[in-house]
């Protein structure tokens, strides 16, 4: 079965953790209403039945401030590289099942020099799709969350796609779901089947109305007439 990501980029900015904490407790009050796979959050831990006896109340907004400041780089005066942001990583505690997911958040980064990653919110789908397989769902949920956090970038992708194509993390990928805020992207216009459409100050590219395989060729074919579009316009 394939896994599929939700992943939103963004480049540098600064965000004060009341900001950071809102956010945070904005998007898993959405997750829990998009999928039974996300009720539930867990810290990982040294073994996973201690992992699941303590539950993250993410919609929390002291929680979410705990997490993120712990989630803070330090140098080695143990001082706050303030730059570098937070970073929060959690599981769902499901294992190698189908509603296992995880997802990834750093936020507040603000350093410009190159190499030190970006702002990001990486969700790892649960293999049971549920209602997102359905596109106009999956769509509406990366809509929300990019009205969270206003990404430069979202995509949704299947790791099979990754590896076929040779994904490089962090560039604008097309594989289900496109969506940047890039007005360039409006130049394709002369592939049959894809759409833009404009999504307030953004645009979105459906590639599929369900999850794409990625070893189908006419899916394929559509892949790389966008991808190759994608870097002629240098993006």
């Amino acid at each position: 079965m394939q896994r599929y990501q939700l992943c939103l980029y963004w480049g540098p900015r600064k965000q004060s953790m009341h900001d950071r904490a809102e956010c945070v407790v904005k998007t898993f009050r959405l997750l829990r209403g998009a999928h039974e796979a996300f009720a539930s959050w867990h810290e990982k831990a040294m073994s996973r039945s201690s992992a699941l006896m303590n539950p993250i109340e993410t919609e929390s907004y002291a929680v979410a401030c705990q997490l993120l400041e712990r989630g803070q780089n330090r140098d080695r005066k143990n001082h706050v590289i303030s730059d570098l942001g937070s970073t929060l990583s959690l599981w769902n505690g499901h294992d190698y099942d189908a509603l296992a997911a995880t997802i990834s958040i750093t936020c507040g980064l603000h350093c410009r020099i190159p190499g030190v990653g970006s702002n990001c919110v990486v969700l790892e789908l649960p293999p049971d799709l549920g209602p997102l397989e359905n596109s106009q769902e999956m769509a509406s949920l990366l809509l929300s969350l990019a009205s969270i956090w206003r990404p430069d970038k979202a995509m949704v992708y299947s790791s099979a796609a990754v590896a076929r194509w040779n994904y490089v993390i962090g560039w604008l990928f097309p594989d289900w779901i496109l969506y940047t805020t890039e007005p360039r992207i409006t130049q394709i216009t002369n592939i049959p089947g894809v759409q833009l459409q404009s999504v307030g100050n953004a645009w979105m590219v459906v590639l599929n109305d369900t999850p794409p395989n990625a070893d189908d060729p006419i899916h394929g074919k559509m892949v790389v007439m966008i991808r190759d579009e994608l870097e002629r316009l240098n993006l």
